[in-house]
């Protein structure tokens, strides 16, 4: 393509990143990475764990199968881990408590974690899948 050009870039995990310039974890986050979402999601694991994180947003597409992840790899980073985990809707989170084959049909999504004791979880609402493998709220 003409004009087009390679540049090397220095790359860095948000945890890294905030040890080394001292600075504090982020408390809000949103993430855009093109499919790489899930790989920052995997460099702010230090930042999940200790809860600085309350809110994290991240899109889902289908670009994180060319980098072979997957919303099973986010459910289980954060498995043990104080968060919800859902799809961001209008007017609630349509959060779920395990992961579930039918989540992951690389659709364009945009999905959030929610730290449990965040105000936002007023917001959050489980669902489950049926024996239909079809999301209903849960009871």
């Amino acid at each position: 393509m003409e004009g087009s050009f390679a540049q090397t870039v220095q790359l860095t995990t948000v945890d890294d990143f905030a040890a080394t310039n001292d600075l504090p974890a982020p408390f809000v986050m949103k993430i855009d990475t093109e499919g790489f979402d899930c790989l920052v999601l995997q460099g702010s694991r230090k930042s999940l764990e200790s809860g600085a994180i309350e809110v994290c947003q991240f899109e889902y597409n289908c670009l994180w199968i060319e980098t072979n992840t997957s919303l099973k790899l986010v459910f289980d980073l954060v498995k043990g881990l104080p968060y919800a985990i859902g799809r961001l809707l209008p007017d609630r989170i349509e959060a779920y408590s395990h992961w579930h084959f039918e989540l992951d049909r690389f659709i364009e999504t945009n999905y959030v974690l929610v730290r449990t004791d965040s105000p936002l979880m007023e917001h959050v609402y489980y669902y489950t899948f049926s024996d239909w493998n079809t999301a209903v709220p849960q009871r």
